[in-house]
């Protein structure tokens, strides 16, 4: 039985030597676990750290890639701006008056008189009107006084500078059919609003000049349509002026290429949303006609037209573009 109990000592001592060197070994793959998850802890500090770097480095990428797309459109709406300014520009460049010879002067002859005369001296046919709407003024409160004791009729005014701007209504002193009853102007001689009975029936005229520059054509939309819309019957307007834009491609020959510009948009839809119609093109479909002509741009262009209310469309008889004694715009 002794014998037994030192067999089973001693195989116990082996064991438990056995368990010691694999306890021993355990302890040393912990050891080393310990020091690898310590490396990996301090690499994924080192990596965060990192990202950190990357993620503001991309921030500041994004922002410099936003500001430079931002300038990129900048260039871009001052090219389309250059370019489409490019093809009517010309007409500011022109002096702003011209002398006749051999047309006999009275001072106390009406301008009217002295138009159909100087018309007659150029063999240009003159159309005796009840309404002239005339843009590009230039006028001033004094320029108004003259020409109103010139004219001997109404004169309706909303004056711009001595060098830009101004629209001007002038109703024919012989015609007696048409009676005044309203003027509202606005105060950057680009609008100017007349309500007027004629045998018994309202309408509204509106003379406009519109901007050449896109950076004032949304904001002039935005007032002719409250304009309108707050002191207008919308069913009976007639508006007139140099809109300095074409609505299709037909109005329009040489230059740059045409294309729909933002604010040509804008006026679409507010005579979509206002049911008003160019009523030259409802007339001439397909004629190629144009108001504005620049010979050193070898460009023609229809940006004067009429634009009215499709309930009055059928009351009128036509529409024509002549040649006018002004240097680049004709009238219609």
């Amino acid at each position: 039985m002794l014998v037994d109990i030192q067999i089973s000592l001693s195989s116990i001592l082996r064991e438990n030597k056995q368990f010691k060197k694999e306890l021993d070994e355990l302890k040393t793959s912990l050891q080393l676990s310990d020091i690898e998850l310590r490396n990996t802890k301090t690499k994924l500090d080192e990596a965060a750290k990192a990202n950190i770097k990357l993620e503001k480095r991309l921030h500041a990428t994004t922002t410099s890639l936003d500001s430079a797309r931002n300038d990129l459109r900048e260039h871009f709406e001052e090219i389309n701006y250059f370019k489409e300014s490019l093809d009517n520009l010309e007409q500011y460049t022109r002096k702003n008056s011209l002398e006749f010879h051999g047309v006999p002067e009275n001072s106390y002859e009406s301008t009217e008189q002295a138009i159909l005369k100087i018309a007659a001296a150029l063999e240009v046919q003159a159309q005796k009107a009840t309404i002239f709407c005339l843009q590009e003024t230039y006028s001033s409160p004094e320029d108004e006084k003259v020409w109103s004791a010139e004219w001997g009729g109404n004169t309706l005014f909303s004056h711009g500078s001595s060098h830009s701007r101004g629209v001007c209504i002038l109703l024919n002193p012989s015609n007696v059919t048409f009676c005044l009853q309203s003027v509202k102007q606005d105060s950057d001689g680009r609008l100017l609003i007349a309500k007027a009975t004629v045998h018994d029936k309202s309408f509204f005229i509106v003379n406009i000049y519109a901007p050449t520059d896109y950076r004032d054509q949304d904001n002039f939309i935005r007032t002719l349509s409250e304009q309108l819309m707050s002191n207008t019957n919308i069913s009976n307007v007639i508006i007139a002026g140099d809109w300095n834009t074409t609505l299709n491609s037909i109005d329009k020959l040489g230059g740059q290429p045409w294309k729909a510009t933002n604010y040509r948009n804008s006026l679409v839809n507010l005579m979509d949303e206002l049911n008003l119609i160019d009523i030259y093109r409802q007339i001439h479909p397909t004629t190629k006609s144009f108001s504005y002509e620049s010979k050193p741009l070898n460009l023609k262009s229809r940006i004067d037209f009429f634009v009215i209310s499709r309930s009055i469309s059928s009351c009128v008889k036509n529409v024509e573009i002549r040649v006018s004694i002004a240097p680049d715009h004709k009238y219609s």
